[in-house]
């Protein structure tokens, strides 16, 4: 193997894409993730070339076995090991009973050892800071976008596989990090250039038996039918790099004008939710694009069937059941969203507690819980002006900070009235109907109320100039 590590034209390349697309910036970790293949090995050589003209702090690798190719998998295994340590690259090894997984959470194997490696690279990420990089490559992209097609698909379908994105961290809560983030420098280099590389600089690996397999669909598109593809076009790698981009700058479009169009149709009445009317005068395009938003982090595994039954309540009334225990509601003139368990009662669960990086419905929407320091808080309030509706002094809360719904006696102090109410003479005022007070949300802590859904927040944890963390109960559509 050759000891030069000078950046080539695969490096060149990579690099472009990985500032083109800001993938790494000067002090980044890079972990690896690596199989012994041909993408992978020539992603670490490539990264390494790269890591001074980058200025990266250091490159590490992670490496999964998954318990399921017997004395190949161990093959692969003491390749990677052998590589690493001729590389002088510190190496994680994850031992996983993929087949076991698999069963017990009803999944396939390719699914069950998907997941298993994400989990993995993204807790190592986490621990040490890094950016997790993976080999995904043009061709994995050709043959991910014509999966897609295949299967029907809208623009997010054909956009393909993204250069980057974040990689949440399992169970995640708290202060932590919640997630990680993934990047794929290799993204505009073809598979016969990450080949014609590893020969080109004498860089050995291994290769798995089973993506010769014809059982799987993703090998019968790379044997079958790109080749006949490339016969009707030459330049096939080049027109698809084309289509994404092109296909991903019209989706970002229609998914910024969604974001727009959710936060326009909010309510700030005193019964929270979204008015009903505007989403449904909203253009089918932007309509099943502010639903999926709507429905927070459930949005994006959202079936069709789904979807279509939202856009059908909006019509004519109703309720849809989403995954994560939650249920999107459309009576009178509002829609909303609330958790499933309040459907019989009318009320909300006894108590939701609240926890910065967690998602939960409050008023009518899915919300993130952030803490910010003071001075990020004020700049982005100039931006979100309704952030000062559901933002608090974390300073001050006592124990820990809950929702629920109201309780006969509850007294309110709104933050700069210098005034006390109870919350029945508060929703008289406001005109809240009797049937919905139940369904506003209350926060507490152990001294009593905090916030109110729609009304702000209690004088007791009113945001001053002494404020060190804020917490803020963000729409998940600000985002």
């Amino acid at each position: 193997m050759t000891n030069d590590r000078r950046p080539d034209g695969l490096a060149q390349k990579a690099l472009a894409a990985i500032r083109r697309e800001r993938l790494l910036a000067p002090g980044d970790t890079v972990l690896v993730a690596l199989s012994g293949g041909a993408d992978s090995m020539a992603l670490l050589h490539v990264l390494l070339a790269l890591r001074v003209p980058l200025k990266l702090a250091g490159i590490e690798a992670a490496h999964v076995h998954h318990g399921l190719r017997g004395e190949e998998a161990d093959r692969d295994e003491r390749f990677v090991r052998e590589a690493c340590r001729n590389l002088s690259v510190p190496l994680s090894v994850l031992h996983a009973d993929v087949r076991a997984q698999a069963k017990q959470n009803g999944q396939g194997l390719e699914e069950a050892g998907r997941h298993i490696r994400y989990a993995y690279f993204a807790e190592l990420a986490a621990k040490s800071g890094a950016v997790v990089a993976t080999a995904h490559t043009l061709s994995d992209q050709m043959e991910t976008v014509l999966l897609h097609l295949a299967r029907g698909c809208g623009l997010r379908g054909l956009c393909g596989i993204p250069a980057q994105r974040p990689l949440p961290l399992a169970g995640a809560a708290g202060d932590g990090p919640p997630e990680a983030r993934l990047i794929r420098p290799l993204i505009d280099c073809t598979r016969s250039e990450i080949e014609e590389y590893c020969t080109r600089q004498g860089i050995a690996f291994v290769t798995d038996s089973t993506n010769r397999e014809d059982s799987y669909a993703r090998n019968r598109i790379r044997s079958r039918v790109v080749p006949e593809l490339e016969r009707l076009n030459p330049g096939l790698p080049a027109a698809f790099a084309r289509m994404t981009r092109r296909v991903r700058e019209d989706a970002d479009y229609l998914e910024g004008q969604a974001s727009e169009a959710l936060c326009a149709a909010r309510r700030e009445d005193g019964r929270g939710g979204y008015d009903r009317s505007r989403l449904r005068g909203l253009p089918a395009a932007l309509r099943s694009r502010a639903l999926r938003k709507l429905a927070g982090p459930a949005g994006p595994g959202l079936s069709e069937a789904q979807v279509e039954a939202m856009e059908h309540c909006l019509q004519a009334s109703g309720a849809v059941s989403l995954p994560g225990g939650l249920q999107f509601r459309a009576e009178r003139e509002r829609a909303w969203i609330q958790p499933a368990d309040a459907v019989k009662s009318g009320m909300l669960p006894a108590e939701i507690r609240v926890q910065p990086g967690i998602s939960f419905a409050f008023y009518g929407r899915i919300t993130m819980p952030k803490l910010l320091p003071l001075e990020e808080y004020e700049k982005e309030s100039k931006i979100h002006k309704n952030l000062l509706k559901y933002a608090l002094n974390y300073d001050k809360i006592s124990g820990y900070a809950a929702v629920r719904s109201r309780q006969p006696g509850d007294f309110f102090h709104p933050a700069g009235r210098g005034v006390g109410k109870t919350l029945k003479k508060l929703f008289n005022e406001a005109g809240v109907p009797a049937q919905e007070r139940e369904r506003i949300p209350v926060l507490c802590d152990r001294q009593g109320i905090v916030l109110v859904g729609g009304f702000g927040c209690d004088e007791r944890v009113r945001i001053t100039p002494d404020t060190r963390q804020v917490l803020v109960l963000k729409p998940l559509e600000a985002e």
